[in-house]
């Protein structure tokens, strides 16, 4: 087996905040995931992730931009990642006609890109997705998933009951 000296990093809910923007996703016909990708460039660093992703880059790991995103936007999305310093090795996006699935999408670009034996070079891998990660995780390689910390909610519950719901999570 060679050596494990790539880490794998996801974008979106990774080392970007894009909860702002899942809004755009959601409901019936609601699925503009070009308006949502477009969005991406004003999205807040994940500090956290981006400083562990630069000490283990700065260690000598290779590291390896893995996102659902379109090659359509690549232009952009490196523009981020070098606004927020994020050092990156190498970015792998989907085709621009692809709608299929992360997990087979991400395998077969990382296939392409590092080879078959793609999961042997791999030590880390950061990723939100429960199933991307899950594929990483059969494959061998160890999955960081970020938990991003909740936002203070601009409107504060006003009854007594509401306020209790806040804090402990659960009506009853």
């Amino acid at each position: 087996m060679g050596m494990r000296n790539i880490i794998i990093v996801d974008l979106d809910h990774t080392i970007s905040d894009a909860r702002w923007r899942d809004h755009m996703l959601m409901g019936p016909g609601r699925t503009d995931w070009t308006a949502y990708h477009r969005a991406a460039v004003n999205d807040l660093p994940v500090e956290a992730v981006i400083k562990a992703v630069d000490a283990l880059h700065a260690a000598g790991m290779r590291t390896v931009a893995l996102t659902g995103r379109t090659q359509d936007h690549e232009a952009s999305t490196i523009a981020w990642l070098v606004q927020h310093l994020v050092p990156i090795d190498l970015l792998l996006m989907r085709p621009a006609d692809d709608h299929r699935q992360a997990t087979i999408v991400k395998e077969e670009l990382l296939k392409y890109a590092l080879g078959e034996d793609w999961p042997a070079q791999v030590l880390l891998a950061f990723e939100d997705n429960e199933h991307v990660a899950e594929l990483f995780a059969i494959k061998g390689i160890t999955v960081l998933r970020p938990v991003l910390p909740h936002h203070i909610q601009q409107d504060q519950p006003n009854d007594e009951e509401d306020q209790k719901e806040a804090r402990t999570g659960s009506s009853q």
